[in-house]
């Protein structure tokens, strides 16, 4: 029995926005989704022509087509996993979301199975629908951009259309009953006389519009004045590439995509001057040092093996209360507060110390006197009672006669095999290659190319001089430039490669 035209118009229309918005969602992840989208949004307007026109597939061809296309994406989903297991591409986003994201092609070829079918009854349409709400909540998780908004209202709106159709032409009988359930079965007993009922091609229009308004009027108060959570929001879908910091983001080379504004304040600093008055020529360009990642696997820093500041030399703990440091009338203090859902510490870069003088930085806590943090025998700084709360703590600092590095101190082996620790072998023959074009410019010695017979390292002498001369190497070289736009050129090779070989431009991640 033929469905009215508005009924049509409004159920094609809710799936196409659905699929629409799932493949949008995902094709910077997975851009053959896209692809796959738009091949959906042309077969959805072609069965939309010849439904009417032809006649459609039996139950059984549409369950033989439904499981072609299941092997299909079977296939195709073996051979995304594998290429993960190998390359890591998406690393941060982590298993089990990654497996969900690899639903989309499936949720869009169901729901064009299901309309191929030459008779489908109320079942079908529930399962249609529940397919094209499931690909937009999906849509909803991936990404969160305008446009995804934008085409989040359009499906709420046609949704609303197509369902009150539904429900006319079900209670019509123009849509048969689920087989073996009578429509008794889901009404009250009354008299039915099945009919075809021709509405008219904007029937339900005005009142879908109307439900649309309702609902969004409700919802949106809802939203503006629900009190937020303190939890850090759940990303489940395409990892956010912030600027700014972000305590768990950002450690993954692996993610591409343009890089958007974190708003959200990091952390809060008081500055006051030796005499207690406020510091008003706090250097705007100030440097702030964070915790450091040690160890690098499969494009990503791993945070689970990070240590804290290397610093400066150890300082012998004296008896009784803590005092600052006395650093003279240039002095200065830093009142440090970080909210407690970040989890991270920051210090003034570079970090005074003086080796006669107490520890310049002390946690301040709301019932006790300070506490300052501790001095390792290994050079690192950590603090004395880790604690869940919101960080609150001072740092007392001076002018530093260098801008870019601390005091020295003693740096013992385990550091040292940590900074020479490198897991991409195409990196030192990149390094060894732009040593030898400095020595060749004149920039370093060339007893700099001189190698450790054991170790095979440059000399210790010239250690800070090779340090320094790479520094200014990926400062200065014209080739490497600075970008918000993040792309991997040659994804068959480590970010760190890609970045210095193949696309040369990248964010303050990739050049750090």
């Amino acid at each position: 029995m033929r469905q009215t035209t508005a009924f049509r118009v409004s159920t094609y229309l809710t799936m196409s926005i659905a699929c629409a918005a799932l493949g949008y969602a995902e094709s910077e992840m997975l851009p053959e989704v896209g692809v796959f989208s738009i091949v959906v949004l042309v077969a959805l307007a072609t069965i939309y022509r010849l439904e009417t026109r032809v006649q459609l597939l039996s139950m059984s061809e549409a369950n033989r087509l439904g499981a072609g296309i299941g092997l299909v994406a079977i296939l195709w989903a073996g051979f995304r996993i594998v290429r993960e297991w190998k390359v890591g591409e998406f690393a941060a986003l982590g298993w089990p979301a990654f497996i969900v994201s690899l639903i989309a092609p499936v949720l869009m070829a169901t729901v064009c199975a299901k309309l191929l079918r030459r008779e489908k009854h109320a079942g079908d349409y529930w399962f249609i629908h529940a397919a094209g709400l499931a690909a937009i909540v999906l849509a909803g998780a991936m990404a969160e951009q305008a446009l995804l908004v934008a085409l989040t209202a359009l499906y709420a709106f046609a949704a609303i259309w197509s369902l009150s159709l539904f429900f006319l032409a079900r209670s019509s009988g123009s849509v048969p009953t689920i087989p073996g359930r009578s429509l008794a079965a889901t009404q009250a007993p009354i008299a039915i006389r099945t009919v075809e009922v021709n509405l008219p091609r904007s029937a339900g229009f005005k009142r879908a519009l109307l439900l649309s308004g309702i609902a969004a009027a409700v919802a949106l108060p809802l939203y503006l004045f629900t009190p937020r959570s303190t939890f850090g929001k759940l990303d489940f879908g395409q990892p956010r590439i912030e600027i700014g910091y972000a305590a768990d983001q950002m450690i993954d080379l692996t993610q591409t995509g343009s890089l958007r504004e974190n708003p959200e304040t990091a952390f809060e600093v008081t500055a006051l001057d030796a005499s207690g008055q406020p510091k008003l020529d706090l250097d705007p360009d100030q440097r702030w040092r964070g915790n450091v990642l040690a160890t690098y696997s499969a494009g990503a820093w791993q945070r689970g093996s990070q240590f804290p500041f290397p610093t400066g030399p150890i300082v012998a703990m004296k008896p009784g209360p803590w005092s600052p440091p006395q650093f003279g009338r240039v002095a200065y203090s830093l009142t440090i507060a970080i909210p407690a859902k970040l989890g991270a510490q920051f210090l003034a870069d570079p970090v005074e110390w003086d080796p006669s003088q107490p520890v310049p930085v002390a946690d301040l806590v709301a019932n006790g006197p300070p506490r300052p943090w501790m001095a390792a025998r290994n050079g690192r700084l950590f603090v004395a009672t880790p604690t869940l709360e919101a960080a609150h703590y001072v740092q007392y600092t001076r002018p530093s006669v260098e801008k870019d590095l601390s005091p020295a101190f003693l740096a013992v082996s385990e550091i040292n095999r940590t900074l020479v620790t490198n897991p991409i072998p195409s990196v030192k023959v990149y390094s060894d290659r732009v040593l030898a074009e400095m020595v060749a410019a004149g920039r370093l010695p060339a007893v700099a190319l001189s190698r450790d017979a054991v170790r095979l390292l440059p000399a210790e002498l010239y250690h800070e001089d090779i340090a320094r001369a790479f520094r200014d190497h990926l400062s200065e070289r014209p080739d490497l430039v600075y970008t918000t736009v993040l792309k991997r050129v040659n994804k068959k090779v480590d970010p760190i490669e890609d970045f210095l070989l193949y696309s040369k431009a990248g964010h303050c991640e990739r050049f750090a």
